[in-house]
């Protein structure tokens, strides 16, 4: 069986075919910690490579935007589709953790969880899989509990129907409690 830390090298691997100069992101879609899909960043197919200058006010690559590059997350969904697989109730495990817009992606094609090794520039991705119940972490750390826990069927309870049963959104531990609650993946 494939650990949490074999699957993010799997997608650090992956990652290093991604063709934009800027930084290099792997994407690995898990069922049952078998991989469904990869995905990696770069041009659209066909299209030209994105090629980016160093900044001329000495700011790193890492920390600018590229126009050009589709992200791996989205293209692990995209081949999936393309693929007919099923990404509901998948994992996915990436070297970065997803943009907002990667994260909108991930909610809407069923994705229930999301490992990720570093932290994208900003948190934004990560405060929207929460909203939307979708548990993330750290490969190594816990992961982060959802503003509301998922349901058997796979939606989200939202926070004003927590209100309404009584139920507290976060417990004594805070927003960011372990998930896990040590039973693992």
């Amino acid at each position: 069986m494939l650990t949490d830390q074999a699957l993010i090298d799997i997608a650090g691997i992956i990652g290093e075919s991604g063709t934009c100069s800027r930084l290099q992101v792997g994407a690995v879609l898990t069922r049952e910690r078998r991989i469904i899909s990869t995905g990696y960043n770069g041009a659209a197919s066909g299209m030209d490579h994105c090629a980016h200058d160093p900044d001329p006010e000495g700011i790193p690559l890492f920390q600018t935007t590229c126009e050009i590059s589709v992200h791996a997350e989205a293209n692990v969904i995209a081949f999936a589709a393309r693929n007919g697989v099923k990404t509901f109730g998948s994992v996915l495990y990436t070297t970065h953790s997803p943009c907002v817009t990667c994260a909108r992606l991930l909610i809407n094609a069923g994705v229930r969880e999301v490992i990720y090794e570093h932290e994208y520039r900003d948190n934004k991705g990560l405060v929207e899989l929460r909203q939307a119940g979708i548990r993330f972490g750290e490969v190594d750390g816990p992961l982060m509990r959802p503003v509301s826990p998922p349901r058997g069927d796979g939606e989200s309870v939202h926070t004003s129907e927590l209100a309404e049963s009584g139920t507290p959104g976060e417990d004594s531990a805070g927003p960011f409690s372990d998930y896990r609650g040590g039973s693992g993946l």
